[in-house]
């Protein structure tokens, strides 16, 4: 009799141990779930401040012109830049929101993660590229406009601008990198 008791008991602290490991794995994945869409929203909040900057470079290119003295067409390129750049970002950022990682499995999460990843590398050689059909131009007109203190002033303003890029970017793909890593810790587990 006491056997079979001991055997029920344990049958039934065995049912309860498998429903609270379900239980637990439920709770660990929606955590991470979480944490990752933490992370992802405040990746897309980001991208989408960085098209403001954009928008800003459409507003100061009529300055590039009426100020500065430069060539039209090199004013209307540099506003086309900061509207196809602002364009660019507000779209990734509608892609990074485009997923809802606590309602996805996390196989379909881990890749949109990746998605994320290689086309922020995309857009960030995108931006080099247009922004050096812009630079150059704009470095050889102020060169040549015999003016030492106008094209050491752009010189370091390139400098600086460059820096608050690259931390800038290196700040995004940290952001990126956490996100998959988040998830990738719950695939792991």
């Amino acid at each position: 009799m006491e056997l079979e008791e001991l055997k029920n008991k344990w049958q039934s602290l065995s049912i309860k141990v498998e429903h609270l490991e379900a239980t637990n794995r439920r709770l660990a994945k929606e955590l991470c779930s979480r944490r990752a869409s933490g992370v992802q929203h405040r990746l897309a909040r980001s991208y989408r401040w960085m098209s403001m900057w954009g928008l800003l470079c459409v507003l100061f290119a009529p300055a590039l012109y009426c100020v500065i003295h430069l060539p039209l067409w090199l004013a209307v390129i540099y506003g086309l830049f900061g509207l196809v750049m602002a364009g660019a970002y507000m779209y990734f950022s509608s892609y990074i929101n485009r997923c809802n990682y606590i309602s996805l499995p996390m196989v379909e999460a881990v890749e949109h993660a990746l998605r994320i990843r290689q086309l922020q590398r995309q857009l960030l050689l995108f931006g080099i590229c247009c922004g050096l059909v812009v630079i150059v131009p704009f470095m050889t007109l102020v060169y040549q406009m015999d003016s030492h203190a106008a094209f050491y002033g752009a010189c370091i303003g390139g400098i600086v601008g460059g820096i608050i890029g690259i931390v800038k970017e290196v700040r995004f793909f940290r952001m990126s990198r956490q996100l998959l890593a988040e998830l990738r810790s719950f695939t792991e587990e």
